[in-house]
């Protein structure tokens, strides 16, 4: 015990030794003390709070340094929010804290926002077609045409465009008492006449009826000399123009033969060209021939190409405002539109030294060919333009006969019927058309189809009259039944001089 003190006793004066000479504190030995009021207090105080520090480290060594770290940048914070204040940048409240004010955060670099492009130039002429035909405009009879501003508008044609063309929905006929589908009390009557006529024959008794005119024709060939001499221009040699009533070029270029021939006279309001659907070296002469007669109206029959068959040129353009030159004639189409079994088209066709005009160009998709087709009141909506007009009518399918002649030949009888007093012989029909059209109207089922259209006609003008629709039901469905399938695609023959319109119909 006494080794143990006199040891302790020994390092507690080593102790004090070291500390006296470092300067770190005082000796707590009275004789070294002096007032305890004065600087030795004092120091013994540091002295206590020092070795209180000493004793603390360890795990927990670093944690007062970290806390005073802590404080000094807030207090350094503190002062540069104060020493900003005192130099006029007083911050508003709410708003929010710049990130370069913030210890440990870097401010982004700001980016300056991208000007906007300059505005391009306004174009003084019309803008070339863009690559996706955007933003491109078209000249039409020197007035530019924007593709879309059409779309936009419907059916219309710009205002400034139309002033400038011929249109030949301007002037239209009064019809006034020659218009089926505002017939009289007494044009009625007889509409009824005719239906109590057919439902009596009989779709079978109709087709009957056809063989006895299936062969009527005028004088053939006798009377087509100018056919015979122009082999080159006809789609199908068996199929004829008449020298009496065809249509003759009178523009002074060479040649003055198309195959196309006149329809007009008794009970007929309107004049109606027939013709072949034109041929590849015949486009020009078809073009020559519309702008020659004023036609305002073209209908189309076929398709380009049926049952594997060619059976007429694309003579129109297919692309809006996308002009094609025929010729010395610029077409363009301004728009397109399907309306139940029709195409229609808006043309503008453009000639040398004459006053630009507009064609409307309707062409029935499902037709067959030497067949009828689904419906009856697709026809008589067409035909109404022809009444309307004054202008004349292109009709045309294949060969310009078969169904060519059909959709005339309801025209026919419609006129006849609210005209004259019955009974009403449908021969006498296919006589009076074929004396100005050869071949027209091909088979019987095309023969009765006229008749069903006036029963139709009916239906749709007394519609409240439930006898009239189940006659015309019972009518339609004979119909389907003996007019059969459309004829299937015959075996190519070898490549004939000359094509014939017997086998490919019209």
């Amino acid at each position: 015990a006494k080794r143990w003190s006199k040891k302790m006793a020994k390092d507690e004066k080593s102790t004090r030794r070291k500390r006296g000479k470092k300067g770190k504190t005082v000796s707590d030995d009275p004789k070294d003390s002096k007032d305890s009021k004065g600087k030795t207090q004092e120091g013994s105080q540091r002295s206590i709070r020092r070795r209180t520090t000493k004793k603390s480290k360890g795990k927990e060594g670093e944690e007062p340094a970290k806390e005073k770290t802590l404080t000094d940048e807030k207090n350094s914070v503190r002062g540069r929010v104060k020493g900003a204040a005192r130099g006029g940048t007083k911050r508003k409240v709410g708003a929010s804290t710049d990130k370069s004010e913030m210890p440990g955060l870097t401010e982004a670099p700001r980016i300056a926002p991208t000007p906007p492009p300059p505005a391009p130039a306004p174009a003084t002429t019309a803008a070339p077609a863009a690559a996706d035909g955007g933003g491109a405009t078209t000249v039409i009879n020197n007035v530019n045409v924007d593709p879309e501003q059409l779309t936009k508008h419907g059916l219309s044609i710009p205002a400034e465009l139309k002033a400038t063309l011929f249109d030949p929905e301007r002037d239209e006929r009064n019809i006034k008492g020659h218009d089926p589908d505002h017939p009289t009390p007494e044009q009625l009557k007889r509409l009824h006449s005719f239906v109590a006529q057919c439902i009596s024959l009989g779709a079978k008794g109709l087709i009957e009826e056809f063989d006895a005119v299936k062969g009527y024709n005028v004088d053939l060939p006798a009377s087509t000399t100018v056919h015979q001499a122009n082999p080159g221009k006809n789609r199908y040699r068996d199929i004829f123009c008449i020298d009496s009533t065809r249509v003759i070029l009178k523009d002074g270029k060479e040649g003055d033969y198309i195959n196309a021939n006149w329809v007009r006279g008794a009970p007929f309001l309107n004049d109606f060209i027939c013709t072949q659907g034109p041929l590849e070296g015949t486009i020009v002469d078809f073009w020559r021939m519309v702008v020659q007669e004023n036609v305002g109206y073209i209908v189309m029959l076929c398709d380009i190409v049926e049952l594997g068959k060619k059976k007429c040129e694309k003579y129109i353009p297919e692309t809006p405002c996308e002009p094609v030159t025929y010729g010395d004639y610029k077409v363009t189409l301004l728009k397109s539109f399907v309306d139940g079994h029709f195409i229609n088209s808006i043309l503008t066709v453009e000639i040398p030294e004459k006053q630009a005009r507009i064609v409307y160009h309707h062409q029935w998709k499902n037709w067959p060919d030497r067949g009828v087709p689904l419906t009856a009141l697709a026809g008589l909506r067409v035909l109404r333009h022809a009444r309307l007009t004054k202008c004349p009518m292109v009709i045309h399918c294949s060969a310009g006969v078969g169904r060519t002649g059909t959709l005339v030949a309801i025209e026919w009888l419609l006129q006849t019927i609210i005209n004259t007093d019955g009974p009403y012989d449908m021969r006498e029909m296919v006589k009076a058309l074929r004396n100005q059209r050869a071949h027209a109207i091909q088979t019987a089922p095309q023969y009765a189809y006229v008749a069903q259209a006036i029963l139709r006609k009916m239906v749709a003008l007394d519609s409240s009259s439930v006898e009239a629709n189940n006659k015309y039901q019972l009518f339609a469905a004979e119909m389907k039944v003996l007019s059969g399938p459309p004829m299937p695609a015959p075996p190519p023959p070898p490549p004939p001089s000359e094509p014939s319109a017997t086998a490919a119909g019209g």
